[in-house]
């Protein structure tokens, strides 16, 4: 093991010595060129690379320029940074130092990224900042870098080690007066403060930001942050302002740029206020565009607006190209995954020959791998066990707890029969019959709560708890049940309170299976919100348009009996 680690040391050694032998101090005036225009014309920059044969550079300091160039026309024009990956990995083994590694160190990180390999490129991205003086590029690199790790921090939901970073990044935006980046910047700031419910300080950062927005003379920078304000009214349930501020960004989008997203704002919005008309127009609208994303989630809403118009086919139309659309997801999850794997194993093939001087090392790393299979599979094993445990105990209680049940539906059914014959025999027992209906009404409590206590137990409901217990900034981004977790939910609640929907179904026999559901789940003491996202919908709207239908058809039915 000591002799292979001072191989690697040699190794290490040699490499630095042999790159800092073979940096020269010239380079391509075709480069130097296209460095000039990456800030005001990366996409003429990516193509005048695009057009460079990498055999043509005649050194490794040209190569290594070219690489980190072309990353960053590549990263500015929008496109994705995947293929790149090689290309910085040289960068990476030529600079030792300075601006030009703190770069290739940046990119690095946000390929990692796309990759999912977070905690890598937050390792990146840290090597970088050491690296970096006071230039008005090195400053703009450290607000970019702090800016990337604020999102990093806000997608783990660690809010205040991302409001750390990303005033961080706001800071040094503001010392080199990018205000496009500023505006960028609040509006994460904005999100964080929104999804910890700081209504005055969201508000503030979004004023700010609208303030920003109108000093950089960018008429789409202004749109979009109009559109941020909108979405905040939306949020806090200010729906008239959500509503203003949304009409009122369209005006600032230029010709040709797509829109949608706003007309679908405004459309949900109008859904909300229960405008139906205006609703449908803005969300067909909004249909016609590339981003899939937002025709997904346009296609949702009309779904609901024509569900709670009564047009079922219509809903079902919808929910289908909703469904399509989210399938084309996955699948496009899973070429991203495949394109990962094929750089993963071309970077494999890169590092190839390094292999004779890192053999003891790999065999250190097959006997820790080796050892840690071991310690999973115990930890596996002993987890299973726990499982079979758990489960046993669960079965022997809701045994007993279906014998209580059973128990107390028969003592139910003595106090009715019991209410009868008195009625039968005696006129006069008013107040013992009135004192056996109570007992009645208790019991009937006391087995709703054991089929609550029952179902409290399951797995199902242990997902429902997290899924309660699970903070979003944002509707749309809220997580919900799946349809294998959707038909799970309905199995354990038919199985749990089968008496009490048997009960609902003898009373109302209009009630749909989807109205037991919801009746169950109410009386099990859930919130609206949580009954939505049980159901797939990232609203509470839904479960209190479907309460309020649920309590109207009850009601209808018991009129019909009394007449």
């Amino acid at each position: 093991m000591r002799h292979g680690l001072i191989l690697l040391l040699v190794f290490f050694t040699a490499s630095c010595i042999i790159g800092a032998c073979s940096e020269g101090n010239h380079s391509n005036p075709t480069l130097i060129k296209v460095d000039s225009l990456l800030s005001t014309q990366p996409h003429e920059a990516l193509r005048i690379l695009q057009e460079i044969k990498p055999t043509s550079l005649s050194s490794r300091e040209e190569r290594a320029y070219y690489g980190l160039l072309l990353v960053q026309a590549t990263d500015k024009s929008e496109l994705a940074l995947l293929p790149c990956d090689s290309l910085v990995d040289i960068a990476l083994d030529f600079y030792d130092g300075g601006v030009n590694k703190a770069r290739a160190l940046f990119y690095k990180g946000r390929i990692l990224v796309k990759m999912g390999h977070e905690k890598e490129a937050m390792d990146c991205y840290y090597k970088a900042l050491p690296e970096l003086g006071n230039t008005y590029v090195e400053i703009r690199i450290r607000g970019m870098i702090h800016e990337d790790l604020g999102a990093l921090y806000l997608d783990q939901c660690l809010y205040n080690k991302a409001l750390n970073e990303l005033n961080a990044a706001f800071k040094y935006y503001s010392s080199i007066q990018d205000k496009k980046a500023m505006v960028n910047v609040s509006s994460f700031i904005s999100t964080i403060y929104i999804a910890q419910m700081k209504k005055k300080k969201a508000l503030s950062t979004l004023h700010r930001m609208l303030k920003l927005s109108y000093l950089t003379n960018d008429s789409l920078t202004i749109g979009y942050t109009i559109q941020n304000l909108s979405g905040y009214y939306n949020f806090f349930d200010e729906l008239d302002s959500a509503l203003a501020c949304a009409k009122k960004a369209l005006n600032y989008f230029p010709a040709g740029k797509d829109r949608s997203k706003t007309l679908s704002l405004i459309g949900r919005v109008y859904l909300q206020k229960e405008q139906v008309d205006s609703a449908r127009f803005y969300l067909e609208k909004s249909v016609n565009t590339k981003d899939i994303k937002a025709k997904a989630i346009t296609y949702d809403a009309l779904a609901e607006l024509e569900e709670n118009s009564g047009n079922y086919r219509g809903a079902f139309g919808y929910l289908e190209e909703y469904s399509n659309i989210v399938d084309s997801f996955y699948f496009a999850d899973k070429s991203s995954e495949i394109e990962q794997l094929i750089y993963k194993y071309d970077a494999e093939t890169r590092v190839a020959k390094h292999k004779a001087e890192m053999r003891q090392i790999n065999t250190l790393i097959v006997a820790v791998s080796v050892i840690a299979i071991l310690i999973l599979a115990l930890i596996l094993q002993h987890v299973s066990r726990r499982k079979k445990v758990a489960k046993l105990v669960y079965e022997q209680q809701a045994k007993k707890m279906k014998y209580e049940i059973e128990h107390l539906q028969m003592r139910i059914n003595e106090n009715i029969d019991l209410i009868v014959h008195l009625r039968r025999e005696q006129q006069g027992h008013e107040s013992e019959i009135v004192q056996k209906e109570q007992e009645i009404n208790d019991l009937y409590c006391r087995r709703m709560n054991m089929w609550n206590l029952m179902f409290r137990q399951t797995v199902i409901y242990k997902k429902i708890e997290r899924l309660d217990a699970e903070e979003v900034s944002k509707e749309k981004e809220a997580k919900v049940f799946t349809l294998s977790e959707q038909q799970a939910l309905k199995s354990a609640i038919f199985d749990i309170y089968h008496e009490y929907i048997t009960d609902l179904r003898l009373r109302y026999p209009r009630l749909t299976e989807e109205d037991f559901l919801y009746s169950c789940l109410k009386e099990a003491g859930l919130k609206s919100l949580t009954i939505a996202r049980c159901f797939g919908h990232s609203s509470k709207q839904v479960a209190n348009q479907r309460f309020y239908r649920l309590k109207f058809k009850m009601s209808s039915e018991e009129q019909l009996l009394s007449d």
